[in-house]
């Protein structure tokens, strides 16, 4: 079992500041959301507690914006090995890496729009005693908007198009055996399965992003619907 006892969610906007900053201006967007949403956990709980944690990434497109950039420059016919080296799933993990201290074991998980759900299943079978922090982050450009658009309205022609957009979610979770565990009130999640049915106008409950199941989970929501057509139901401990 798993409580959750902090979390927060980013936007863009939380980031607008941040972004005309000379330090980050090599740090693409997925780093900074990813940073300031663990950022935010951390500054919320006592440094006793967190001074040493796991860390799931999980992100369901990567970094699509770096990829793009990578795809630009070979139309070109020239490739920067900075720009495939940071187009990868994990380079955002390792870019975390060097400004947030702490962090013992590091994954990154990707499997579209379920990715945090996979996530939080590693979590679960974790046999850690450390916290884990789940950090779900997506950014969608132009591109990525027209492409996911395209699928969803391929594969659901009917269901109508749910409401796509960029931000970032991080939940900070104590597994059973963790020895503060009965000290701290939160949602206690115990499992998670999958159900396959047709997407519909009536799930149209966005905004979505890949990796943002964590907000469906803070409302306490026993069972939703991805865009993929995968219902996933939380078994909360009562």
């Amino acid at each position: 079992m798993l409580k959750l006892i902090q979390s927060a969610s980013l936007t863009l906007s939380d980031i607008k500041n941040d972004l005309v900053l000379d330090k980050n201006k090599n740090k693409s967007l997925n780093t900074l959301l990813a940073v300031k949403a663990l950022s935010t956990i951390l500054g919320e709980v006592s440094q006793e507690l967190i001074s040493t944690f796991d860390l799931i990434l999980t992100t369901g497109e990567g970094e699509a914006e770096e990829t793009f950039k990578l795809y630009k420059d070979l139309v070109k016919h020239r490739v920067r090995p900075t720009l495939f080296m940071n187009s990868l799933h994990n380079s955002t993990l390792g870019a975390i890496s060097l400004e947030i201290s702490g962090i013992r074991n590091g994954h990154t998980i990707s499997n579209g729009d379920l990715s945090f759900e996979y996530g939080l299943e590693v979590a679960l079978a974790s046999s850690t005693k450390l916290p884990m922090i789940l950090v779900g982050v997506d950014v969608y450009g132009p591109e990525m908007l027209l492409i996911h658009q395209r699928i969803v309205s391929f594969e659901n022609p009917h269901s109508g198009l749910p409401k796509f957009q960029s931000g970032a979610v991080a939940g900070l979770f104590l597994p059973e055996n963790h020895p503060h565990f009965t000290h701290y009130d939160g949602l206690i999640i115990k499992n998670l399965k999958y159900v396959k049915r047709k997407f519909t106008k009536d799930d149209l409950n966005g905004p979505f992003y890949s990796a943002n199941g964590l907000t469906f989970i803070l409302q306490g929501i026993l069972s939703y619907i991805r865009p993929s057509g995968v219902e996933v139901q939380i078994i909360y401990h009562e």
